[in-house]
């Protein structure tokens, strides 16, 4: 894979902990407006402007890209920002509750999106991919970065082993108490630069809304620019090996059992799955379902007359044989009936969710691993809606990617 290293746009050191902010489609418009409040050099004010604007402004109004454009020329002229004099890659550790992932921030081409050699797993929402492409466009800068991941060896730690022994640039703990350090790599770049040369394809971890927005805004300046050539060619990632990383379960909990009775709804469940009796919500293995009803909490597998479980993922088994035939939930994209809880919570506040009557239903679910997420793409395949969540996730303002030709 092709990879190269960019200016990047950087808050100060000074500047570095008040800046970085969550990833901007992880917290509601009210938790963005408190924080944009309490906080004016939060990186939020660019990623959603939204939340500094009139309740009755539609949060995706022209007047909002405008916004977050004007606030980022603001973190310009204040120097809260600034930009990179010279191309180079940045090396980002993030420890949490014991283990260390440790990426690489590069850019890398749209062309090879398009081409698939860099894969996908799931599928995107219109509106939310229209909201990064005119975001992008905008601002005219990619504002976070996709985070991707690909089958490694161990070169890759022997890249890293000598940067992350200095002292690094940017070190400081977020809101979730994880532990983020950035370096600046601008000696050697040609030798990474020749190691992923050898890889033959990166997946999307987390992101593919902004990557597809990336390359939305690339054929747009292709097509209004005959014979384009520059930085929009490229969108801006941070490259993990898969050995690093960590997928938490995504659970559900459905507010209603779609008119049938208890009684009725368990009678149904036992046809497909074995039901049994559990003290703990939480799934052990694959195959594997933590399901709480009325408080009560069972543990579910599905009964081998019914359908092989063993190459199929559990997300999808539940679908297929639960939610939609049972539940009535036949896309739960769209169904209002169904929510998703990422497993940062513990299964613990699924039960306590279902206890206080916010739901009916609650399900814990084992998490996938990072080798079924590879050949679910490998095979150009997608995975059922919230399968995957990963952990801990990139902040945003740490650094940016122009797509100016020469801006700042």
């Amino acid at each position: 894979m092709f990879i190269k290293p960019f200016s990047g746009i950087r808050p100060d050191v000074k500047y570095v902990n008040a800046v970085n902010s969550p990833p901007y489609d992880v917290i509601s418009r009210e938790e963005v407006r408190k924080i944009i409040n309490s906080n004016p050099f939060s990186f939020l004010r660019i990623t959603r402007a939204d939340g500094e604007l009139p309740e009755s402004i539609d949060e995706h109004s022209e007047e909002v890209y405008r916004k977050a454009r004007e606030n980022f020329e603001e973190f310009f002229k204040k120097g809260i920002l600034f930009k990179e004099k010279a191309p180079c890659f940045y090396l980002l550790s993030q420890t949490w509750k014991g283990r260390t992932q440790i990426g690489i921030y590069a850019a890398v081409r749209c062309e090879d999106y398009e081409q698939g050699l860099i894969k996908r797993h799931e599928l995107t929402r219109k509106e939310k991919e229209e909201d990064r492409t005119r975001h992008i466009y905008t601002v005219k800068a990619g504002t976070g970065p996709v985070f991707l991941t690909f089958e490694d060896n161990k070169d890759f730690n022997y890249i890293v082993k000598d940067w992350i022994k200095q002292p690094p640039l940017y070190t400081f703990l977020d809101e979730k108490s994880v532990e983020n350090n950035l370096w600046i790599i601008n000696k050697n770049t040609e030798f990474i630069i020749d190691y992923f040369k050898k890889i033959p394809s990166f997946y999307i971890a987390d992101g593919h809304h902004r990557a597809a927005a990336a390359v939305n805004v690339w054929k747009k300046i292709r097509q209004e620019k005959k014979g384009y050539s520059g930085p929009a060619d490229y969108f801006m990632s941070v490259i993990f090996p898969a050995s690093h990383l960590q997928i938490l379960p995504y659970n559900r909990i459905v507010l209603d059992l779609n008119n049938i009775s208890r009684e009725d709804f368990l009678s149904l469940v036992k046809k497909r799955f074995t039901v049994k009796p559990s003290i703990s919500l939480a799934p052990e293995k694959k195959g594997e379902f933590g399901m709480c009803l009325n408080g009560e909490i069972y543990r579910l597998s599905l009964l081998p007359e019914v359908g092989n479980s063993k190459d199929v993922l559990d997300a999808d088994i539940l679908q297929r044989y639960l939610l939609s035939p049972i539940l009535g939930i036949d896309d739960p994209r769209s169904s209002n009936r169904i929510q998703f809880i990422g497993g940062i919570k513990p299964a613990e506040e699924l039960v306590q969710i279902v206890k206080e009557g916010k739901a009916k239903i609650s399900f814990a679910l084992f998490p996938v691993s990072i080798r079924d997420v590879m050949e679910v793409a490998d095979r150009g395949e997608i995975m059922p809606p919230k399968s995957t969540w990963f952990e801990p996730k990139l902040r945003d303002g740490l650094v940016v990617y122009s797509i100016e030709q020469d801006s700042y």
